[in-house]
């Protein structure tokens, strides 16, 4: 049987899409990609949570919150690779008369910045690079002009500002694939006295643009964006940034220097892959997550909502408390009697006579 996480992986791996791609390739190239999750998806996803006010409120609501992949639990969640040397050096180049020289001699653009400039930039730049004077070119020169602390200083601040950026800019909400596992019971369900819902990814969208769009009505420019279920990559590194960030850089140069003021996104994928990848010890937690990637960024910190098919079951944690399993009954019940198919609600046990440390359920009475 094929692994579809690695099938995954491999796929998100080889799809580097540059903002100057075609559209129609690239919908084509996302839509391959969304189609591969779309055929594999497990026919139940659950979501652990704690017994507090919000949660289940929340629950009653059909809705379930969204945060930066910087308010993960794990704190190695959404870091990545940089290889700083390369962005040192690709920056002194860019800032020197040597990059000059190179394009005047060559007639032709550095293939690392070629890649992602489409036809007219391109064009543009290199046409105002050829046709500079020798006082215009010692002028941009002389304006960026820094010492070799200065840019490395700049450099570090340029880099935490972009790393920052990465892990703040995404919207996230976790689901597992299994409701047995004990360790999430222990980190997600507060020591086993909370509870999981169980939905099923297959019958309906989870959604994030109906809610998303009351707190920031501008955000996404009144766009749908991409909001689907993707499968966790779990691996022993990081990914690699370096890339990402040395494009990000010579963008800043080419502004600093009045050769460009293009935006330009070098991969469009690369915050799936940033919010995608996790540290292969956490593989058991067998998780896949919802993302999101506004256009505007909401108020730091500050979960968004987002909504929820409705639940084909509950699971009461070993050690809820009566009165929030009341709470929750009630709950669930009010869901289930305006549902065309009751909500089923099981609670979890621990089988004294077993030999292994697996988790059970009872069903309950409705």
């Amino acid at each position: 049987m094929v692994d579809f996480r690695k099938a995954f992986a491999e796929k998100l791996n080889e799809f580097v899409i540059p903002s100057t791609t075609p559209q129609e390739d690239k919908s084509s190239m996302i839509k391959e990609l969304d189609d591969l999750v779309l055929h594999n998806l497990p026919s139940s996803l659950y979501k652990y949570r704690s017994c507090n006010i919000r949660n289940i409120e929340a629950l009653s609501r059909h809705v379930t919150y969204g945060v930066p992949v910087s308010y993960m639990n794990d704190p190695m969640d959404g870091l990545v690779y940089i290889d700083k040397n390369k962005i040192i050096a690709d920056a002194k180049f860019g800032l020197s008369r040597g990059f000059v020289e190179f394009v005047k001699s060559t007639k032709c653009l550095p293939s690392s910045m070629d890649i992602y400039l489409d036809d007219d930039k391109r064009e543009s730049i290199l046409n105002a690079i050829l046709n500079s004077s020798e006082e215009d070119i010692a002028t941009i020169i002389t304006q960026n002009q820094q010492s070799e602390e200065e840019l490395i200083a700049f450099i570090d601040k340029f880099i935490d500002d972009k790393i920052k950026e990465l892990r703040d800019v995404s919207l996230i909400s976790s689901f597992s694939e299994t409701q047995y596992d004990n360790s999430m019971w222990a980190y997600y369900a507060d020591n086993h006295s909370g509870f999981v819902i169980e939905y099923e990814p297959k019958s309906t969208r989870f959604d994030f643009c109906y809610n998303c769009s009351r707190y920031n009505p501008e955000k996404c420019k009144q766009q749908a964006v991409r909001g689907l279920l993707y499968p966790i990559i779990y691996q022993n590194e990081r990914t690699d940034a370096t890339m990402w960030l040395d494009a990000k850089l010579g963008e800043l140069i080419l502004k600093s220097t009045g050769l460009s003021d293009k935006v330009y996104n070098p991969d469009i994928l690369f915050y799936d892959r940033i919010c995608l990848t996790k540290d292969e010890k956490w593989a058991h937690e067998k998780e896949w997550r919802v993302v999101c990637y506004p256009e505007r960024q909401s108020e730091v910190g500050k979960p968004i909502e987002m909504t929820t098919p409705t639940p084909k079951a509950i699971y009461y944690g070993v050690n809820i408390l009566p009165e929030n399993l009341s709470m929750l009954r009630s709950v669930v019940q009010a869901l289930s009697s305006i549902s065309p198919t009751p909500i089923k609600e099981y609670q979890m046990k621990i089988n004294n006579f077993a030999k292994g440390f697996e988790l059970t359920t009872e069903l309950l009475q409705q």
